[in-house]
């Protein structure tokens, strides 16, 4: 298991796409065999996502984690709730200025530095030989059990940090409600879903944008009969949490409970001839 570890940057590259099929078969075989190995992929998957909000990435990491690493669901999920903590501790920063400032995200560093001593003892006896090759497989041991409990506390923070989010937006009943959405969904069932309320006059759509960016955008909302029901034009992109997105307002009252396409693309062309689209669902 610990010689899994001193593959931090072949990890990385596999969750970016970057791998030959042959390493990432590998890399995919330990994650089968060692169940000590996922909570470490887990930990360079939370490392890319903070370090693509942060605006880090050089552009060619950036366009392979639009295009390959956000493929799966879960890191989409992933991405999106870290999004909106930080959304949601930027506006309690906000409204208390006074107060203490909110936690920030606790991480574990992904730094694992395991590594196995060759000793060449031409003088010492064998059993010193052996002694000393006891000491460092010792420590190897103790390296990787400590590892283990650093993730396992980091997960425990994450899942308390979610509850608590969690907890505070079903609390929140005047909050303005707000989706994200991803141009890479491709069927509403799983598109995300947003729950309608009354006590929000709006509803804030945020969506990511990808690749080369226009001036301007048109947007359109159409219903699963694809009959439009709400459209801006000359809408520019915005840069958030280093990522460049679109953001707009539908009245809610335009939103009834059911499925719904957002279409967008070049705000010369008709909703009709606009290609990018994403979903979402809307919730009573």
């Amino acid at each position: 298991m610990e010689e899994h570890f001193s593959h931090e940057k072949r990890v990385r590259e596999y969750l970016l796409g970057f791998l030959s099929e042959r390493d990432s078969d590998q890399i995919e075989t330990w994650l089968f065999s060692d169940g000590a190995f996922e909570p470490f992929v887990d930990l360079i998957e939370d490392e890319i996502i903070d370090d693509y909000l942060d605006g880090r990435l050089p552009a060619k990491e950036r366009r392979a984690v639009e295009r390959f690493f956000l493929r799966p669901p879960e890191r989409r999920h992933k991405l999106s709730f870290a999004r909106g903590l930080r959304r949601h501790l930027s506006s309690q920063a906000r409204e208390s200025p006074a107060g203490p400032s909110p936690p920030g995200l606790m991480t574990v560093p992904a730094r694992v530095w395991m590594a196995v001593a060759a000793l060449v003892i031409v003088a010492a006896g064998l059993g010193l030989y052996a002694w000393k090759l006891n000491r460092g497989l010792q420590d190897a041991i103790a390296a990787g059990q400590r590892l283990q409990a650093d993730l396992l506390h980091e997960r425990g923070q994450r899942e308390s940090l979610e509850q608590k989010v969690e907890k505070l937006a079903l609390q929140s009943t005047s909050a303005q409600t707000e989706v994200d959405l991803f141009p890479i969904e491709r069927s509403l069932a799983k598109a995300p879903f947003i729950r309608r309320s009354t006590a929000s006059s709006t509803i804030k759509v945020h969506i990511a944008l990808t690749g080369d960016l226009l001036k301007s955008y048109g947007v359109a909302i159409k219903s699963a009969s694809d009959n439009e029901i709400w459209y801006v034009r000359g809408l520019p992109p915005s840069r958030q949490d280093g990522g460049s997105e679109l953001v707009f307002e539908v009245p809610t009252e335009l939103l009834q409970p059911g499925a719904y396409t957002a279409v967008f693309g070049d705000a010369h062309l008709s909703p009709n001839h606009m290609k990018t689209k994403c979903g979402f669902n809307v919730l009573p």
